[in-house]
This record gives structure tokens, sequence and C-alpha cells, in this order.
């Protein structure tokens, strides 16, 4: 998850855009429900020039990690916001025979 949330952060910062009459912001949620299921949010505003080229390599990685969490991604895009959320099923820690 954390690797998720600083791909999509770091994504996020460097593709926020000023809205017309605004500054640039990012918005995060997290939130998990009684059933375990969480649903982590991160949106950003867009608008004017970012001045930053895609290589793709943030969307890929994003792909993965959340295939890794077994969760779902979607994202939805407009003129002023960009917003990408993943939805998995929380589970308890258990570590591995060989992590200590």
């Amino acid at each position: 998850m954390s690797l998720f949330a600083t791909e999509v952060a770091t994504n996020a910062m460097k593709f926020a855009g000023a809205p017309q009459g605004g500054a640039p912001w990012i918005a995060v949620s997290f939130k998990r429900d009684a059933d375990n299921t969480c649903t982590f949010s991160l949106a950003n505003s867009v608008g004017g020039e970012s001045g930053a080229e895609s290589t793709g390599l943030g969307s890929r990685l994003i792909k993965a990690f959340a295939t890794q969490l077994g969760g779902t991604v979607e994202i939805s895009n407009d003129a002023e916001r960009f917003e990408i959320t993943v939805t998995f099923q929380a589970t308890e820690f258990e570590p591995d025979a060989n992590d200590f």
C-alpha cells in the first residue's frame, strides 16, 4: 500500500496544474469499512501546462502495486480534476517464515 500511495502522490505532484483562477491542489482519502474493504483515493487539480512528460512507468507501477494488493483501480479524469482510486480487501499481516 505504501508503494502505491507514494507512486500516486509522486504523479499527482508532477502533473497537478493550476485550475483557472486557482492554485494547484491534492486531496487524499483512505476509508476502511466494517467488512475490511479499503478504499484509497487521491485527486489532484488539472489545468495549465505541467511541463512534465510522461513515460508511462508510473502508470505501470501503479497497476502492479494495485495487483499486489489484490485491488481494482478506477481512474476518473475531466478538465479540472484527475482522481485515482484503489479498492482492496484488508487482511491480517502474516509474515513468511523467511521474513525473520
